[in-house]
């Protein structure tokens, strides 16, 4: 047995239309077609010209102890009686060095508070921000090489 990939990262939602925006138009990924049995439930979004999503998106609809997704892993409550697996602390995007800036230019727009860190002896610049739902957002911009 190998793992190949990180398929995805799955988050639940109390505001769909803020959290499309967000991964939309600030960060840069892609909603796409959607593989779900209900599509007005969830999202699928995409990095630009990969053929997977990396991140979906489910609408709890307000009910916090049980999405409806949940239905169909049957899984238990965690230790505080509630679907949330809150011991996750942020999911990691990769950018192109030279999207910094802008990206830096987007958020000022926006008005989306961030925070920066550069890696020196790595060359490794760094956002961190949280999305609409309190997920901690880690950008990473990096020295690609050419396609």
């Amino acid at each position: 047995m190998s793992i190949r990939r990180l398929d995805h990262v799955n988050f639940i939602t109390h505001d769909m239309p803020a959290t499309k925006d967000f991964y939309c138009n600030i960060i840069g990924l892609v909603q796409g077609d959607n593989l779900s049995i209900d599509t007005a439930k969830s999202a699928y979004f995409y990095i630009e010209g990969q053929d997977y999503a990396v991140l979906h998106i489910g609408d709890a609809k307000g009910d916090k102890k049980q999405p409806k997704f949940r239905r169909f892993a049957e899984l238990p409550e965690n230790h505080n009686g509630t679907f949330s697996t809150g011991a996750a602390d942020h999911f990691c995007l990769a950018l192109d060095q030279d999207d910094y800036q802008p990206m830096i230019e987007k958020l000022k727009l926006r008005q989306v508070n961030y925070q920066t860190y550069c890696h020196q002896d790595i060359s490794l610049k760094q956002i961190w921000l949280f999305d609409p739902n309190g997920v901690r957002v880690e950008l990473n911009f990096i020295n690609f090489p050419p396609k």
